[in-house]
């Protein structure tokens, strides 16, 4: 795919790889990486647009990770103190509400991650449609040429 000019993509082009994205609010990695898949040989438009949907989802599961992956931490953590005091020592009260507002805190974390992902791939929809091509492709075009 190394072209030094990019070509305007016709309608159906631009179609498909809005597709792509908004596929990907609902259907994270599988969307973008099989329409990437079909298309990187005969289709660079669509294609460029489903690399750049199939980053930002692994970039967003990345977050998605780490948040998961501190909130372990933080649970692990708060258990092990309950443990040191003594289990006959717990307020179970005190430690239903701390579980509550994690686990609020959690799918707060979610949405907003979520919100976010949504609000760019609708953003970049609206740019595959109007036949814009990608960032990255365009940088990668100007190295080219």
């Amino acid at each position: 795919m190394a072209t030094t000019t990019l070509a305007k993509p016709e309608q159906n082009e631009r179609t498909t790889a809005a597709l792509v994205h908004v596929g990907a609010i609902f259907v994270p990695i599988w969307i973008p990486l099989i329409a990437y898949l079909v298309t990187r040989k005969d289709r660079e438009f669509v294609a460029a647009h489903a690399r750049q949907s199939l980053v930002e989802t692994l970039v967003l599961n990345v977050l998605i990770g780490i948040a998961m992956l501190g909130s372990l931490c933080y649970t692990v953590v708060g258990l092990y103190t309950l443990w040191q005091g003594g289990v006959e020592n717990i307020d179970w009260s005190e430690v239903v509400w701390q579980s509550l507002l994690r686990l609020g805190v959690w799918w707060l974390v979610m949405g907003v991650l979520w919100l976010i992902n949504t609000i760019v791939s609708v953003r970049q929809a609206l740019q595959a449609h109007r036949g814009e091509w990608p960032r990255s492709a365009r940088r990668r075009a100007a190295r080219a040429g």
